[in-house]
């Protein structure tokens, strides 16, 4: 593959951290069922290996197919007549 098919910014240790500690602790797991109140206290020691990966995957254009996993669940709205 010659062209990236994607394009994001590096990031740092500091913008995860504040990310992390920012998570709702009463929100349900997503498809990792890793518990926010699991990674809130350990947020200053993850930080700092997070943006590495991610980093690496900018640089390289690669990225991991378990790490693109989501669930999408579609939420309907009622349309409003006048």
């Amino acid at each position: 593959m010659d062209k990236c098919e994607f394009t994001f910014r590096h990031t740092s240790a500091s913008t995860v951290e504040k990310i992390v500690k920012d998570l709702d602790s009463k929100k349900a797991t997503g498809c990792d069922s890793i518990p926010a109140k699991l990674l809130k206290p350990v947020a200053s020691t993850i930080s700092s290996y997070i943006p590495a990966i991610f980093n690496h995957c900018v640089d390289t254009c690669m990225f991991p197919m378990d790490a693109t996993l989501a669930e999408v669940v579609p939420l309907y709205t009622r349309r409003q007549t006048t």
